[in-house]
């Protein structure tokens, strides 16, 4: 199928040559993306230069050249206008006192639907020498280091037993939760 068959196919609104067109052309469009924009925009670019040619497929004209250059050219200018809007809601956060959450306010409000009561019946549920290093770790607020010298065991061996407590801790606590409702 030519571009021009492949692009009037799109017109009359064939998602099979929209399918065609991304297997042809999006390591294309993602190589040129990542040219202009760098890593962190390559899937929003993507996405939005097939949106667009399923939105408006009449704007590519194959008597101006082929479908390949018309995407190159239309994720030009969309890598640009998203690293222009980046960069303009970066300017106006820091204009406005934004500033960042730090992570412990993150798990503050993760865990703040937890009961406490729950995390201690889940607690006395796990194997005792995953227990005691878990509430060294998160409780007494000792480092993987310190949690070892005072238990006398290898920092591997302390990390591993809060890691794999931990996974249990969950499995208890999402036993525990309430189903959810639809």
């Amino acid at each position: 199928m030519s571009d021009a068959e492949l692009a009037a196919a799109l017109c009359g609104r064939d998602a099979a040559a929209l399918g065609e067109a991304y297997r042809r052309h999006a390591p294309l469009v993602a190589t040129t993306a990542r040219r202009f924009g760098g890593w962190s925009h390559v899937d929003d670019v993507l996405q939005d230069v097939f949106l667009l040619l399923w939105r408006a497929p009449d704007r590519f004209r194959p008597e101006r050249g082929t479908l390949a250059n018309y995407l190159v050219a239309m994720t030009r200018g969309t890598t640009l206008d998203r690293i222009r809007s980046d960069g303009a809601r970066n300017r106006r956060q820091w204009a406005y006192g934004f500033q960042f959450v730090p992570v412990h306010a993150v798990d503050d409000a993760a865990i703040a639907g937890v009961n406490a009561r729950d995390v201690q019946v889940a607690l006395r549920s796990i194997p005792i020498n995953e227990r005691v290093a878990i509430e060294l770790a998160f409780f007494s607020g000792a480092s993987y280091r310190q949690v070892a010298a005072k238990l006398q065991e290898p920092e591997g061996t302390v990390k591993s037993r809060i890691r794999t407590g931990l996974r249990r801790l969950e499995t208890e606590l999402r036993a525990m939760a309430p189903p959810e409702s639809e």
